[in-house]
């Protein structure tokens, strides 16, 4: 008993302090890139460990934004819907895209919500509740976002322009 309350209390520890990571690098194929991500809570077994990214390559003049272990998503009718804490406002995401390996799924589109708005209000939230679904299932995520604002900046400092973030 004690072992199942100490693996209790260390996986809670860990969902709690999520934090945002951030990287640069490169390769002969995609060229230099920088990246971020967090991992989320939530789901069914097995997919309890999401993943949020935001990515931007040297050669693209757009971020790309994904999440992954959200659920099988080789089934129709794609959809996430995100909600932040003090917005009454859920709001969908327009024909959301795949990976070929059906492993990823990407936000290209936010009904009613601009993707430099989409990142302001990443970096000003504590948190955001993401629903996945599709015709085969359906999962409920919470990603923190302590620690989002300087991780967003620091994959949007060459489009700042574009995205118009304080960077």
């Amino acid at each position: 008993m004690k072992f199942i309350y100490t693996i209790s209390l260390l996986m809670t520890s860990a969902a709690c302090f999520a934090q945002w990571t951030y990287k640069s690098g490169g390769n002969d194929f995609d060229g230099k890139y920088k990246t971020c991500s967090v991992e989320g809570t939530g789901g069914k077994s097995p997919y309890t460990t999401p993943g949020f990214y935001i990515n931007h390559f040297e050669n693209q003049d757009d971020i790309n934004m994904y999440f992954t272990g959200v659920g099988y998503l080789g089934c129709s009718s794609n959809r996430i819907l995100l909600k932040f804490p003090n917005d009454s406002i859920i709001y969908k995401v327009l024909r959301p895209g795949t990976d070929e390996e059906k492993e990823a799924l990407f936000i290209n589109e936010i009904y009613n919500l601009e993707i430099n708005e989409f990142l302001k209000k990443l970096m000003e939230n504590n948190s955001v509740s993401v629903r996945v679904q599709s015709s085969c299932n359906k999962n409920d995520y919470k990603f923190s976002l302590k620690g989002s604002s300087k991780a967003i900046t620091f994959v949007t400092k060459d489009l700042k322009d574009k995205y118009f973030l304080d960077n």
